[in-house]
């Protein structure tokens, strides 16, 4: 069943802060504002059947041309994803960038209907949905990317865009599908139980009063058993099957507070081990948050410039 919807829309980490409003903020400056805004466009929801018996929902927001009110031709389709918020909400903003005009946005809440705050333990009861949330989204991520193709108003080659949490999902889901011809990753990640080791000490050092040994100590056992029994395919490995056909953009931070360096690097050099067509790119300062409003006009002129040369080039 599908939904349409015409008119304008309203405007346990620290890694959910950026989360998936950064990557379609990105991309809103990668493609930059039109000439002139768009003042209209509709949604369909696009039924996502896993092969679990799951059903996932699907956004996918058409632009429409300003003038005649419909789709003027074929669109290049992107599909953003990040961290834990609330995808639904998030693309609504994409009407303050304008892009809109530019190209054909889909997106999914991530399967999970709880606190997304870590809390020590009582956090800790969740573990299995949160593995099933990670898989049924990469999963949802390769179905959504083949029923976009079918589309006759997509453009031929899904984009896949993963910032943050969403690059090394996205990562995975990328070199399952044959339809992703382009991904972008931005200040994504491998060597998952390090990332989130950082993450879980953070949060943890407050519950042990400031004590950092028994903090350290605890997250290092805490996301190495979490990541070992989960059973999610590395990153890493899943990278260096990219295939010769697809093109890579990689995105990482010079001085990423949030992600350390050798995970950063673990991903970066097994992309480069991989058959695609690979660019790498590096942004002075910290990871993308909230505000960093400079930084992410940076990001977004490079991934501008850098989809324009690939698909230009087919």
């Amino acid at each position: 069943m599908v939904e349409h919807r015409a008119g304008k829309r309203r405007g346990f980490s620290a890694l959910k802060r950026e989360g998936l409003q950064w990557g379609i903020l990105l991309l809103g400056f990668a493609l930059g504002p039109s000439k002139q805004a768009w003042s209209q466009s509709y949604e369909e929801q696009l039924k996502l059947p896993l092969a679990s018996g799951k059903i996932l929902w699907a956004r996918v927001r058409f632009p429409l041309d300003s003038e005649t009110k419909k789709l003027r031709s074929t669109k290049p389709a992107v599909m953003v994803f990040g961290g834990f918020q609330n995808a639904a909400r998030v693309i609504d903003e994409v009407e303050h960038l304008e892009l809109g005009r530019e190209v054909i946005l889909a997106s999914f809440d991530y399967p999970f209907n709880h606190d997304r705050r870590f809390r020590f333990p009582q956090s800790l009861f969740l573990y299995p949905e949160v593995v099933g949330m990670l898989r049924d989204a990469i999963e949802g991520m390769g179905v959504l990317a083949e029923l976009l193709t079918q589309d006759q108003r997509v453009e031929p080659g899904i984009i896949g865009l993963g910032a943050s949490l969403g690059a090394p999902l996205m990562t995975i889901a990328a070199s399952r599908s044959p339809r992703v011809s382009q991904v972008v990753l931005v200040h994504g990640f491998g060597n998952v139980p390090d990332v989130l080791q950082l993450q879980l000490e953070r949060g943890l050092r407050k519950t042990f009063g400031g004590w950092d040994l028994p903090a350290r100590v605890s997250s290092r056992v805490l996301a190495s058993a979490a990541w070992y029994w989960s059973g999610l395919p590395e990153p890493e490995d899943e990278a260096s099957h990219f295939r010769p056909e697809q093109s890579v953009l990689w995105i990482e931070a010079e001085n990423d507070s949030f992600i350390p360096k050798a995970a950063s690097k673990s991903l970066r050099e097994s992309i480069q081990r991989s058959s695609a067509r690979t660019e790498f790119k590096r942004t002075a300062g910290d990871h993308v948050q909230p505000g960093s409003f400079q930084l992410m006009r940076e990001i977004g002129s490079t991934v501008g410039q850098w989809l324009r040369s690939v698909r230009g080039s087919g």
